[in-house]
């Protein structure tokens, strides 16, 4: 399902965790579609929480993301851009399965 806002359309990251874990379809290829052809912004907190939920560890959330976006084409400092908010993100809102009860 594809999010609409205001300024900026937005393409789901459960949408894009889905097409990749359910369907098989190269996260590469997802992005560079959604982010490069279409210009829309992906919601990389709903990725975080999709492959989070279907235990994927942190690093590996990660790696498929860096992995994904230096094979899509884009430009050096998107792709750092989009890492340093999603490890800031993962910093605020921490692992569950980090937490200590």
């Amino acid at each position: 399902m594809m999010k609409i806002s205001m300024n900026n359309m937005l393409f789901s990251g459960k949408t894009l965790f889905e097409l990749k874990a359910t369907h098989g379809l190269p996260l590469d290829i997802t992005i560079n579609e959604v982010i490069i052809v279409r210009k829309m912004k992906i919601t990389w907190d709903e990725y975080i929480e999709c492959a989070r939920i279907n235990n994927w560890w942190d690093f590996q959330i990660i790696d498929s993301i860096e992995i994904a976006l230096q094979d899509s084409g884009l430009e050096k400092d998107m792709i750092s851009e989009i890492i340093n908010r999603t490890k800031l993100y993962m910093l605020k809102y921490i692992h569950p399965k980090m937490i200590n009860d």
